[in-house]
């Protein structure tokens, strides 16, 4: 998991970078299986979920 947090952080423009990856329902991954191909998730920098409306993915295809 740290490697992949350690690539989105590059990619994404974080206050502190990538160190938290949450479901669309707000719940922690803590390890790369728990993650669904397919799947929506929020990253960020803090360790609380905020429930908001995340519609727009942060990265595009390159």
């Amino acid at each position: 998991m740290d490697a992949l947090l350690d690539r989105l952080s590059e990619r994404l423009e974080l206050p502190r970078g990538a160190r938290f990856i949450f479901g669309m329902d707000g719940d922690r991954k803590y390890r790369l299986e728990e993650l669904e191909d397919g799947a929506s998730y929020v990253v960020s920098s803090y360790k609380t979920f905020k429930d908001i409306t995340y519609m727009r993915p942060g990265i595009t295809s390159e």
